[in-house]
């Protein structure tokens, strides 16, 4: 490699490297601009080897999934030698020492700083002064404590995506977001938040796709009072404790909006006819709160989605009867006063993979009407009132590996074609078994790690 004196670029990502490196090795190239060593989990690369004196300063570096020396971070000789760096990524490696503040300190050309899952503990301290350049900052899946610095806002003003989820951050969702002007992505979730969402942050973020609250302990009313989106695709703000209803007037204004998930909160009221309008809508989760009322059968309007799950709610009146959905995978109506029969219709959608309707008032007999080329792999029915023999037609199912018909009026005998069925054991987290798809907000300038 000291031989490349012009080499700017080098980009050995994805391969099956192992051994020891060391930086030591691109002493004399002092041109390099940009180096990608990442999906090398076998390289140990050591940044420090010999304390030499790079002769280049890089733009980017990307070292995620390798095997980092676990001091880069407590002892950065060099990478605090590298006053130019734009982009940097040292994502799943096992750092050692406290959150490195010196890096915002004194990198001062960064856009973007990954270090998602890299074992960095203590507080997330910034330097107070404006970083006017910031762009994008991930630093998920560590141990950070302590609250969300207050002037968050101020001092990264030109931040489009934040992810502090899964760490161990207190407090209050600071008010200062709503500073962001250009904030795409947030994700506060699996943390021990406290507090209601701050009106700033859901009306000045005009900018605002994704908003990840998940897992917290937040309360008050739902998203605020105060409103200015329009480009919302994915709204998570599940396992808290929101109550009041759901503002549907605003989200039905949403027409990027794909994915709403709130379940696990304290939300009540009635679900309206307008949900239906939310055309792009491709997973609803409204799952264990407190809605009443009929389920709006507007619903069948939404052809896009892929996932609907009302379980665990205080639902009356009958199930839906019609989906043009031609993407369905889960439906999940589970726990609530439903009555009326099963639609045969359910058991002839090509794609459904999980349906639950189990513990409601159903009645009636299991229906004979079932597709050729169902993908059923779910079928959960019991605590019902449903009377009859079983159908043997269920034995076209030939994906079945759950099914429940227990605690119904079901007679007659049980079909022998089950017992060349590949059944297993019930797990009702549909969610791990069923791929309802995942979500994807376009392309970063680098590689960013900002699963959801």
């Amino acid at each position: 490699l000291n031989r490349l004196q012009n080499l700017r670029e080098l980009d050995l990502s994805s391969n099956l490297f192992d051994g020891h490196f060391s930086f030591s090795s691109f002493a004399n190239l002092s041109k390099l601009e940009i180096i990608d060593l990442s999906n090398n989990e076998e390289l140990f690369i050591h940044l420090d080897g010999g304390k030499f004196v790079p002769s280049f300063q890089l733009r980017f570096l990307i070292l995620s999934h390798c095997n980092l020396d676990g001091n880069s971070l407590a002892k950065p000789t060099f990478l605090a030698s590298q006053y130019k760096l734009e982009g940097l990524d040292l994502s799943h490696n096992n750092l050692k020492g406290k959150f490195p503040s010196w890096l915002f300190k004194n990198l001062t050309r960064l856009t973007y700083v990954n270090l998602r899952n890299t074992s960095i503990t203590g507080a997330f301290q910034f330097p107070n002064h404006p970083n006017a350049v910031m762009s994008i900052v991930d630093l998920s899946m560590n141990f950070l404590d302590g609250s969300i610095p207050t002037d968050i806002g101020t001092v990264f003003p030109n931040m489009t995506a934040l992810n502090l989820s899964s760490n161990h951050l207190t407090g209050n969702i600071p008010s200062s977001l709503g500073n962001m002007s250009n904030l795409q992505l947030l994700d506060l979730s699996n943390n021990n938040l406290s507090g209601e969402v701050p009106n700033s942050l859901m009306l000045d973020c005009t900018e605002l796709s994704l908003l990840k609250l998940s897992n917290n302990n937040l309360h008050g009313n739902l998203l605020g009072t105060n409103h200015s989106h329009t480009f919302l695709s994915a709204i998570f703000l599940d396992g808290n404790n929101f109550t009041g209803t759901i503002l549907w007037s605003f989200l039905s204004q949403q027409q990027q909006l794909s994915v709403l998930d709130v379940h696990n909160n304290q939300l009540s009221g009635i679900i309206p006819e307008s949900i239906g309008n939310v055309s792009d809508l491709m997973t609803l989760n409204l799952a264990e709160n407190h809605f009443h009322g009929q389920i709006p059968h507007h619903l069948c309007n939404l052809t896009v989605l892929r996932g609907l799950d009302l379980s665990s709610n205080m639902l009356s009146g009958s199930l839906p009867r019609c989906f043009q959905s031609s993407e369905l995978v889960l439906l999940n109506f589970a726990g609530n006063f439903l009555t009326g029969t099963i639609p045969s219709g359910y058991f002839n959608n090509s794609s459904l993979a999980a349906l639950d309707v189990s513990n409601n008032q159903l009645s009636g007999k299991l229906p004979r009407q079932i597709g050729d080329h169902m993908s059923l792999d779910i079928l959960v029915l019991s605590g019902n009132s449903l009377e009859g023999p079983i159908p043997i037609e269920l034995c076209k199912l030939q994906s079945l590996h759950v099914l429940d018909l227990s605690q119904n009026n079901l007679s007659g005998s049980i079909p022998s074609c089950f017992g060349k069925m590949h059944f297993r054991k019930p797990n009702l987290a549909y969610l791990d078994i069923v791929d309802i798809g995942g979500y994807f907000v376009g392309p970063s300038p680098l590689p960013v790690d900002m699963d959801v």
